[in-house]
């Protein structure tokens, strides 16, 4: 759950993440500028990380994740890595 106003700034997923969306508006913003709206109803997977024994660089990976509009963000996180064990 996130409040109106919530912001994250350039980050990774980590592990593939299925993500599901119940209610609000959470705009995820790419480094090239593109970004994509995900709405109540909406299902997907964020799945971008680091390679193995790379390091975060905040100039050139991620992306970001901001809550639009004045409702509640309440989205559902199931890490899909944590199934297959």
């Amino acid at each position: 759950m996130s409040e109106p106003g919530y912001f994250s700034s350039w980050h990774v997923a980590g592990d593939p993440t299925l993500i599901i969306v119940r209610s609000g508006t959470l705009r995820i913003g790419l480094r090239n500028g593109d970004y994509r709206d995900f709405i109540a109803g909406d299902i997907f997977i964020a799945e971008d990380r680091l390679q193995e024994n790379e390091l975060f660089d905040l100039n050139i990976h991620g992306h970001t994740a901001e809550l639009m509009g004045d409702e509640v963000l309440l989205a559902i996180h199931i890490k899909l890595a944590e199934i297959k064990k």
